[in-house]
């Protein structure tokens, strides 16, 4: 996934690239299209938080096990 960001964006001390990462994927949508998402601890891209949502049915983020199971699910595992 690619993420614009933003360069003028003021950031608390001690704040991570990781930090900036995760945050920037919880609130933009990747160069790449759709919607991403932080599920299970994980990063995903808009595919495979699409694949996780509809495998997750209720209102939540999954857990990285429900992570796991969706993508290899779908993966045919």
């Amino acid at each position: 996934m690619t993420f614009d960001l933003d360069p003028a964006e003021v950031l608390n001390k001690g704040t991570s690239l990781h930090d900036i990462a995760i945050e920037t994927v919880r609130a933009g949508t990747p160069r790449e299209g759709g919607l991403s998402s932080v599920q299970g601890e994980q990063c995903l891209c808009g595919k495979c938080t699409t694949i996780v949502d509809a495998y997750v049915t209720e209102d939540r983020n999954a857990t990285a096990d429900e992570v796991n199971a969706a993508l290899n699910k779908k993966a045919g595992f």
